[in-house]
């Protein structure tokens, strides 16, 4: 599978795939090519997943802004 932008919907589908009554174990498998946009879509999941951990703690956020950390890593993917 892809990845995709939001990481919540991917782990929607991998927890699919276990609940349409499978009996046989399932492996999921994600193709991320190197130096390709899959490296930022999974930069942008593992950003995402570390900003709810960071709000739902009682530690202070960064001052820069969320739009302006994505723009600098995007521009260095495509670089």
């Amino acid at each position: 599978m892809e990845p995709h932008w939001n990481p919540m919907v991917e782990s929607q589908a991998v927890d699919r795939v276990h609940r349409i009554g499978q009996k046989q174990d399932v492996e999921v498998v994600r193709y991320i090519v190197q130096d390709s946009i899959e490296l930022y879509v999974r930069w942008v999941q593992n950003h995402k997943l570390r900003m709810i951990r960071e709000s739902l703690s009682s530690s202070e956020q960064n001052a820069e802004t969320v739009s302006d950390v994505r723009w600098k890593k995007l521009l260095e993917f495509l670089e």
